[in-house]
């Protein structure tokens, strides 16, 4: 099987960061050092969450967010389960922590939830729910054949 691949953009995201860099600069009065300080934070911040990437090979999943600086990777053997997850709205954007593991999500409330041998749970939002399941669920079928 092919190693999996996707990208989800988070555009709502994107925009909701977008809004308070146009409005310091079109109604804000405020100093130049404040007019900055706000354009970089949102800067910082658009960049490293307008997208979750998820890649999956032989031997992990990683995940990363924006340009890849914030990044997790899972060892495809130390998974217990995998089961899809509709999150709950309140749970949001970004690195979320959840009853009993964290959320990594960009955009909606689709997610595959990974519980690991260890009780813990780590759950990645996506667009594409049932591929990543089943690609998850395969590369760990075949590791268990060699």
């Amino acid at each position: 099987m092919h190693n999996y691949k996707h990208s989800q953009l988070g555009t709502s995201l994107v925009v909701l960061l977008t809004i308070p860099m146009v409005i310091v600069f079109f109604f804000s009065s405020e100093e130049p050092t404040v007019k900055i300080t706000i354009y970089c934070t949102m800067s910082f911040l658009i960049l490293n969450f307008f997208r979750l990437k998820t890649v999956i090979n032989n031997e992990y999943i990683t995940i990363s967010f924006g340009l890849g600086l914030i990044r997790k990777k899972i060892k495809l053997e130390s998974i217990a389960s995998v089961e899809i997850l509709k999150t709950s709205i309140f749970c949001g954007w970004g690195i979320r922590m959840m009853n009993d593991g964290t959320l990594y999500n960009v955009s909606g409330r689709d997610a595959v939830k990974i519980k690991f041998k260890d009780g813990t749970a780590v759950a990645i939002g996506t667009n594409d729910v049932k591929n990543l399941m089943n690609s998850i669920n395969e590369k760990r079928k075949n590791n268990k054949k060699h």
